[in-house]
């Protein structure tokens, strides 16, 4: 019995060793999976290609009479009044404003145009760097970021008010520095010093203000906090573009007007005067979808003259 027993156990041995064996023999002779890392590359590439290739630029432009408009052109070197390069003008939308730009490129994933980097907060909106610059406050005021301009306060000497006056020196304040950085404009606050508001507390009346739409938010951003310190002054602002922000300061339309570029010469009759309010940038922006985030400064260029038609042509 005993040896019944053991010859028992050697035939189960036997039998699991070559279940064993013929298990291992299938497992060898099975076909391998692999993967194809080319094939998958490829995949990835055709993928990120059609992701990147956005077709047509759509331009986006501001109006005619925008300081936007003008200070862009300015630093392109585009559509001056010596040169036959208006092709701009031809080529793109026009937005109507910060806002009607900001708009455009938000619902258009194919957009660039240019906004006050006031607007640049818009989470649909997304700003490029110029020649490795990013659009920031601290490379505007370093000089690395291309795309800045003044904004400028035009007043006339004679028809301003004692509120006028009070304004003025309240936007040089440093009171009026801080408004203007929450703004999301550059201010200068070095030389600035706090606002006297005892001097001019028995003021009242209405402060007129008008010009540029960039400036605006600015402008009613120091307009709101001059009315709470001095509670019986209210402050307007006419949205009505730089060009008329200008006039308007010197025809009495306005006691003070606003510019979102430089006063050009021979545009201030005398009597009248100008000083910076600020800094701003012009943020160069694209569509969220779009992957890009750099160009040159001639790529822009070459984008607003229709020389660059295409996503895919940049580098």
């Amino acid at each position: 019995m005993k040896k019944l027993f053991t010859v028992g156990l050697m035939t189960l041995a036997l039998a699991a060793c070559g279940q064993a064996a013929t298990e291992n023999a299938a497992t060898e002779n099975a076909p391998t999976e692999t993967t194809d890392t080319a094939a998958v590359t490829e995949e990835n590439d055709a993928e990120e290609a059609v992701t990147v290739d956005l077709g047509p630029i759509a331009v986006i432009m501001r109006e005619e009479g925008s300081g936007s408009r003008d200070a862009f052109e300015d630093i392109l070197g585009v559509n001056q009044e010596d040169d036959e390069s208006d092709a701009v003008t031809a080529l793109a939308v026009i937005g109507q404003g910060n806002g009607g730009v900001a708009t455009a490129v938000a619902e258009n994933d194919s957009a660039i145009g240019f906004v006050s980097f006031a607007t640049l907060g818009n989470d649909r909106l997304h700003g490029l760097s110029i020649d490795g610059a990013a659009p920031t406050h601290e490379n505007v005021l370093n000089g690395s970021f291309p795309m800045a301009r003044p904004f400028m306060a035009v007043y006339n000497e004679e028809g301003l008010s004692e509120i006028g006056q009070a304004f003025i020196a309240f936007a040089r304040s440093l009171e009026g520095a801080e408004e203007l950085e929450a703004a999301g404009t550059i201010p200068d606050a070095a030389t600035a010093e706090a606002f006297d508001i005892d001097a001019f507390s028995h003021l009242s009346g209405t402060l007129t203000l008008g010009g540029s739409t960039s400036v605006e938010r600015a402008a009613i951003a120091l307009g709101d906090m001059f009315s709470a310190l001095l509670p019986n002054i209210t402050v307007t602002y006419d949205s009505a573009g730089s060009g008329a922000g200008i006039r308007g300061a010197q025809d009495g339309t306005y006691e003070i007007g606003f510019a979102s570029r430089d006063i050009r010469d021979g545009e201030l009759e005398a009597g009248n005067n100008s000083f910076l309010l600020t800094m701003d940038g012009l943020a160069i922006v694209v569509n969220t979808a779009n992957p890009i985030e750099n160009v040159t400064l001639e790529e822009l260029r070459s984008i607003y003259l229709g020389e660059i038609a295409s996503w895919t042509e940049l580098n």
